[in-house]
């Protein structure tokens, strides 16, 4: 019992400061949600509302977070805050990457059949449901790494949007951010690994760790000739 009264308390502390960047009609709503949420170990809305004794109606919760005037923004801020000033290090490791959510739903916001490249057992090779592209900040405690999620968007099916331009808009965000003083480097596969977010990273101060593939492998400008020969001057 005595462990579990720290516990408790630190988690009611992070919970107080993050729900600062909420409306307060929102709180005690999104607060109910949360525990359900915790409890129910699923993550879904109707999970965490069986979870709990509800005070309002099913249909009262779903408006708070479909249509509720807060911002997932300024609750992202707060959660960054949190998290460095629990893991204070004078260089942030940000990290990239995409998952698929899966559906069973044809009516879900932009679900599709997606490759699925994690080739995990029992899986099939393609799958219906929604990709993301997260952006987490990864903390260390001694020889302890775990990975928190900071900001996720969801890739729609139609338009000429891409994960590269999804991954740039995230490290936007994150930037304007980021405190002074601090240096930022980020994480990211293969697939990532191409130019047009590469050496916007770079040119903004942001190092860029991750294995390229050949075919996409950047390489320096050649030198500028003193005297212009004849034909095609050289790319690379």
């Amino acid at each position: 019992m005595n462990i579990c009264i720290p516990s408790f308390r630190l988690l009611a502390d992070w919970i107080t400061f993050l729900w600062q960047a909420l409306p307060p009609k929102l709180r005690p709503t999104l607060l109910e949600i949360l525990f359900g949420c915790i409890i129910s170990k699923t993550g879904h809305v109707t999970d965490a509302i069986l979870a709990i004794r509800p005070k309002l109606f099913w249909n009262s919760y779903y408006k708070a977070i479909e249509r509720g005037s807060y911002s997932w923004l300024a609750q992202m801020l707060q959660w960054f805050v949190l998290v460095l000033r629990l893991f204070p290090s004078r260089t942030i490791t940000l990290v990239i990457d995409d998952f698929i959510t899966v559906r069973a739903s044809k009516k879900a916001p932009s679900v599709d059949l997606y490759h699925d490249h994690s080739k995990r057992p029992n899986r099939p090779t393609f799958l219906w449901g929604q990709m993301r592209v997260a952006l987490g900040i990864i903390c260390s405690r001694g020889k302890t790494h775990a990975a928190f999620p900071l900001l996720l968007r969801l890739m729609r099916n139609t338009g000429n949007r891409s994960k590269l331009d999804a991954a740039r808009f995230l490290m936007r965000l994150v930037l304007r951010h980021i405190p002074n003083g601090r240096k930022v480097r980020l994480l990211v596969d293969a697939w990532y690994m191409k130019g047009p977010l590469v050496i916007d990273l770079i040119r903004k101060g942001t190092a860029v760790i991750g294995q390229a593939r050949r075919d996409t492998a950047l390489n320096l400008l050649p030198p500028e000739p003193k005297q212009r020969k004849r034909g095609r001057p050289r790319k690379y």
